[in-house]
């Protein structure tokens, strides 16, 4: 059976080596999981998507979290700053894949942590989670580069089909990726949108996805982006007042500041992808409602900018055999442990070599996994893969 905490667990354990030594060569390695595994974490994905609401009703004490656009150095330190569920929650807002270089490994950890704590992570959906637009900038292109055919990029996209369309957090607090559309009255209209929908050939759903704050009318107004509309400041006021809101919660934007304000704070965009523009370097802003539903915003300064070519992947490959959890490591040496904590690879053991009946302690942060039997008995004193080791280990007499 499937288990999608496999994948979180073998990306918590990156992220927290990422995470504490940021300077070293580990800062540049990342997960690479097998096609078939990621065509099972969508298959779960739309299992926990098709049980929700296009509207979410949400309580407070939660993380709202804007564009990310592929950049998983900036979602690495969000999670490690603010917390893992299930001991914080989080808001999503949208345009997790498509312009920066890492839309897999982002949208993978988004889905991973989904399914692992559905009640914990809440992912909406952005304009980017549309094929005819993720096939343009980047996600197809990516997925074609790292797998064999188009049929993940497919299967993506169907998850992003079932994504629910809009949040309210308190009952006040009305998140949304774009924002207001002139066919957008009451809030209630949204759980009337009915999924999986492939394309915005509504124009409510179009303008959701796609609208922006402006200063340039009071109402409404056609977009300078030449899709969806722009809403001025009577437009965001007579919506929140006509729906008892206090706030609008929104993305879409590249905001300097990470954080920007409109309509004295009732109209907030958050952007969470720092370095977006690189004439222009933005800040990873996010967003904090507490138990009285107060505001609070967070900014990290920019990240220099990371490209896939510098990025060292490692293949792992999760696979279920009596009721063990087997994993294969670069020379196709096959561990098996009762305890797993992620992927022990064990590179560069000098001299030594490792038979079928050999006891391998591995000392991680968790504390001692004993791995009980090793499938292949060639020799592996080096991978040669240039990766420095991923744990502690010592061989047991």
């Amino acid at each position: 059976m499937f288990k999608p905490a496999k994948i979180f667990t073998e990306l918590k354990n990156c992220f927290q080596r990422i995470y504490s030594n940021p300077k070293s060569v580990r800062f540049n390695q990342f997960p690479k999981f097998e096609s078939s595994i990621l065509h099972k974490l969508c298959e779960q994905s739309i299992s926990v998507l098709s049980t929700q609401n296009s509207l979410l009703i949400l309580p407070t004490n939660i993380y709202v979290v804007g564009d990310l656009h592929g950049n998983v150095r900036d979602l690495v330190r969000i999670l490690e700053h603010s917390g893992y569920p299930p001991d914080t929650k989080y808001l999503f807002l949208g345009d997790y894949v498509d312009r920066g270089a890492f839309s897999i490994e982002t949208v993978t950890v988004l889905l991973a942590l989904m399914c692992c704590f559905p009640n914990h992570v809440y992912l909406l959906r952005g304009n980017h989670e549309f094929s005819e637009v993720n096939e343009k900038y980047g996600f197809l292109q990516q997925i074609q580069e790292e797998y064999p055919d188009t049929s993940l990029w497919e299967h993506f996209n169907e998850v992003f089909s079932y994504m629910p369309v809009a949040a309210l957090i308190g009952e006040q607090i009305f998140c949304v990726h774009g924002g207001l559309s002139p066919f957008l009255t009451e809030v209630e209209q949204i759980n009337h949108i009915q999924r999986p929908f492939k394309s915005t050939l509504d124009p409510l759903i179009l303008d959701i996805m796609w609208s922006d704050p402006t200063k340039d009318t009071q109402t409404f107004c056609k977009s300078s982006r030449g899709i969806g509309v722009s809403y001025g400041h009577a437009a965001v006021v007579k919506f929140l007042e006509d729906n008892k809101l206090k706030q609008m919660i929104r993305a879409h934007q590249n905001a300097r500041s990470g954080v920007s304000k409109f309509v004295d704070q009732r109209c907030i965009t958050v952007f969470s992808s720092s370095f977006y523009d690189n004439r222009s370097p933005n800040k990873c802003g996010y967003l904090f409602f507490n138990k009285e539903g107060e505001m609070k915003a967070f900014a990290f300064p920019p990240i220099n900018d990371l490209q896939r070519k510098d990025m060292h992947f490692y293949p792992v490959n999760l696979m279920e055999q009596n009721n063990l959890l087997t994993f294969k490591s670069f020379k196709s040496n096959v561990y098996q442990t009762k305890k797993p904590r992620g992927c022990c690879i064990i590179p560069n053991i000098p001299n030594k070599k490792i038979g079928s009946n050999t006891q391998l302690s591995i000392s991680t942060r968790f504390g001692p996994d004993k791995i009980m039997m090793i499938h292949s008995s060639s020799d592996i004193v080096d991978h040669k893969s240039g990766l420095p080791p991923l744990v502690n280990y010592e061989i047991d007499p």
